[in-house]
């Protein structure tokens, strides 16, 4: 199987794979033995050929450049360790050349990037053979519908060879892929884990009776069975009562991963008493993986604790293994396979006995009727998606207030429950702002500095609480970062909040997280709504010809075309074709580049520190020289201006702060 995979790439999927040069030494010419050489012989060229090369036998006899042996050397070595070891041989002889082997065995195939590259140097003629093949695909995929549809207009004329054509030959494409998958599934049952092996044996069961259920059918419409739709329908009862057991395997399947799901904190913590995972044996790890589903903390992950609830190490594992992703992934897989066999249980099995009245004549409704259900079923998740995709966003933005609002109200709690002693002997320490006038800085740089000692003796005295502590903090932010203007804003109720630059640059974090998760919400919601809309169409349009055709008064009138149904599939494939088709003729060298490649006006829009400006920028003063006299008058206005800024704060800023604010500034 490996093999015919590897002639695959090689014969249809060349242009993906590096350009063959017809002047590169081949690993044999490196060792200078034929194709159909024994191990023995390539070991004997090996030995020979390092016997020359070796940088040690060089040196002693200084015959050949040194550099130029040691490359050589490396390549023989190369060629050596894949001629010697047998499945790389047989991997080189199928790619024939030394780059094709590397570009295989260092796994390149599944870089994007790597295989654009490599198309932009292929040949016409692989190129084409790989355009053939995509459309060979296509073709395969679309050959049933176009045989159905040609079946049922041709029957429904009474015109064309395919009027007479048995049900059975016109399934063959059928006939074969599903055949082959059923075989596949059924061989890889040995092969899977216990547990998964009872899923995989019901989707096998389940696939064989859609499987017979299509062969009644088939005997139904050929004519060589009149029985009832109800009793041919029995294979399709089976196959969905198979589908809804497997679906109930599945859920108790995650149930049990999810309460297996521990972190590695507490395997070492509880289970290992501190042994570490690398000491233990094989036994013990493979019992270890059938206890425990180890999943991945988030790095940013912080414990959360709910009001009159204790945290303690069982509520902070618990919160770890709901944060990751494992978690995340099995609670999605868990709520997609309840709402499905819902939807199939209550949607399918209405769907399918009005659908059995109605082929059984035992039912007057016309066959819009038939299909309400299925287009109920479509049309709620159509509805679903739709507002996941419009108000999913704002959605988001209601999330963030609130957190952000929840925390302020916690900290302004905090802050309420401060001891009253503190803020009394905070008041006695405040000075009036005519005072913090009087006592303003003088120009003269001796008495600042013998000040300065007095001040720090004086700041160790006094007492300081949680709002003073947090008011220094802003203004030192404030001063080491002239760009963060949001010192002090305003809620709907007029009250401040103040925002330091630690909890500002978690807020754009938490935002820029939450409006990419919101991004990827209505990109899948927008996927799942055009998915939903074709399949809405396609259903009209079976429905319409169901009607037309079969309960039309005028013989002779067979309604529109059955391959108007088909008419999104040729478009959408065609589309498809197109696309392949340009983007495997029009890759030429260098187009990466050019794709890749930022224009430097889009790299100035995207720095958020630089912003594109329409007018010419100004021209750049330098500041005229100025002794250390005026520095500090200058760093002194500075201060005074942050007193007034902050006049919105709890408190006054006192100048103690206004002169270690001119001390940073020094």
């Amino acid at each position: 199987m490996p093999q015919f995979g590897l002639l695959l790439l090689v014969h249809v999927f060349s242009a993906l794979l590096p350009p063959v040069d017809p002047d590169e030494k081949t690993f044999y010419n490196m060792l200078d033995v034929d194709r159909n050489a024994t191990p023995e012989e390539i070991r004997k060229a090996y030995k020979k050929l390092s016997l020359k090369l070796h940088p040690d036998k060089v040196a002693q006899r200084g015959d050949m450049n040194a550099e130029e042996a040691a490359a050589e050397y490396e390549k023989v070595q190369e060629a050596y360790g894949v001629l010697a070891n047998e499945h790389k041989r047989e991997l080189y002889d199928i790619l024939r050349t030394p780059t094709r082997y590397r570009f295989y065995a260092q796994g390149a195939m599944s870089n994007p990037g790597a295989l654009y590259e490599n198309l932009t140097g292929a040949t016409c003629i692989d190129k084409t053979r790989l355009l053939g093949f995509v459309l060979f695909i296509i073709l395969l995929v679309l050959l049933q519908p176009i045989l159905i549809a040609a079946k049922i207009d041709q029957s429904l004329k009474e015109d064309g060879a395919l009027e007479t054509t048995s049900w059975f030959a016109i399934f063959v494409p059928y006939w074969i892929m599903a055949g082959l998958g059923m075989i596949v599934t059924g061989l890889l049952v040995p092969f899977v884990p216990i547990s998964d092996r009872l899923p995989l044996c019901l989707s096998v069961l389940e696939q064989f009776f859609w499987y017979l259920s299509m062969i009644f059918l088939c005997f139904r419409w050929d004519g060589t069975w009149n029985s009832m739709y109800r009793q041919i329908f029995v294979p399709v009862y089976v196959a969905m009562l198979l589908r809804w057991i497997h679906s109930f395997c599945m859920l108790r399947k995650i149930r049990r991963d999810v309460q297996r799901m521990v972190t590695v904190d507490y395997l070492e913590r509880e289970v290992l008493k501190g042994k570490d995972l690398e000491d233990l044996e094989e036994s013990e790890l493979k019992d270890l993986q059938s206890r425990f589903l180890v999943v991945t903390v988030p790095a940013d992950f912080e414990p959360y604790s709910e009001e009159g609830v204790e945290l303690n190490d069982e509520k902070i594992e618990e919160q770890k293994v709901e944060a990751s992703p494992e978690f995340e992934a099995a609670t999605e897989i868990y709520n997609n396979t309840v709402s499905g066999v819902a939807s199939s249980i209550v949607f399918g099995t209405i769907f399918l006995i009005l659908l059995t009245r109605k082929l059984d004549d035992r039912m007057d409704g016309n066959w819009w009727v038939v299909f309400v259900p299925i287009f109920l079923e479509r049309g709620l998740k159509w509805l679903l998606n739709f507002y996941r995709c419009a108000c999913g966003r704002m959605v988001g933005d209601e999330i963030i207030v609130q957190m952000n609002t929840q925390g302020e109200a916690a900290e302004k709690n905090e802050k309420d429950a401060a001891p009253a002693e503190s803020t009394t002997a905070t008041n006695e320490d405040k000075e009036s702002p005519e005072e913090q006038q009087n006592d303003k800085p003088s120009k003269d740089t001796t008495k600042t500095e013998e000040k300065a000692p007095a001040m720090e003796e004086e700041s160790m005295e006094k007492p300081s609480n949680e709002k003073t502590t947090k008011r220094e903090e802003d203004q030192t932010s404030s001063t080491e970062n002239p760009e963060m203007k949001v010192e002090a804003t305003e809620d709907d109720e007029g009250n401040n909040i103040h925002i330091d630059e630690e909890t500002f640059r978690a807020w754009q974090n938490a935002y820029a997280e939450a409006e990419e998760s919101a991004m990827q919400e209505q990109a899948k919601a927008s996927s799942e709504c055009c998915n939903l809309s074709l399949q809405l169409i396609l259903l009209c349009l079976v429905v319409a010809k169901v009607q037309q055709s079969y309960e039309s008064d005028d013989p002779n009138n067979v309604g529109f075309s059955t391959f108007w149904i088909l008419f999104p599939f040729f478009l959408f494939f065609g589309i498809v074709f197109c696309c392949c088709s340009l983007l495997i003729y029009g890759a030429s060298p260098g187009s990466l580049n050019d794709l890749n490649e930022t224009p430097e006006e889009d790299k100035a829009g995207d720095d958020p520190e630089n912003p594109p400006s329409s007018e010419n920028p100004p021209p750049i003063a330098l500041p005229p020289t100025t002794n250390e006299e005026e520095t500090k008058e200058d760093a002194v206005k500075e201060a005074d201006v942050a007193v007034e800024v902050v006049q919105g704060l709890d408190e006054p800023q006192t100048k103690l702060e206004v002169k270690a604010d001119m001390d940073d500034l020094d």
